[in-house]
């Protein structure tokens, strides 16, 4: 069973949520400077999509991630970023070139940048 988790943006930083309140935007956060986990207001929050990349990071919605695979010219690496689509009910990874493919290969990503 794929384990669900989420992230939380507030005030441009991203947090790790220990619980969601989706209704209210609201997320229980560590915040620097406070004993205990505090409730903020939450901007977006972004999902662990339930794979890692080939380094072991996990990947969430909003990674910036490298692609590759053998084409018949060799190598082709693709910078993307993962994203939900609602209409086929997944993840997949938007590339510069105008295309998008589904998240059908995590162990030939690599996450270079996280949202």
């Amino acid at each position: 069973m794929r384990e669900i988790r989420f992230r939380a943006i507030s005030n441009g930083k991203v947090y790790e949520c220990q619980a969601c309140n989706f209704g209210a935007m609201n997320a229980l956060v560590e915040v620097e400077g406070f004993t205990g986990p505090q409730w903020c207001r939450v901007e977006r929050f972004i999902q662990y999509i339930g794979h890692k990349d080939v380094n072991g990071k996990e990947i969430y919605e909003g990674d910036r991630v490298n692609a590759s695979w053998y084409g018949p010219d060799g190598l082709i690496i693709e910078e993307g970023v993962v994203y939900w689509e609602d209409e086929h009910a997944g993840f997949y990874i938007e590339f510069n070139v105008e295309h998008a493919e589904p998240m059908s290969f995590p162990d030939m990503l690599e996450v270079i940048e996280k949202e």
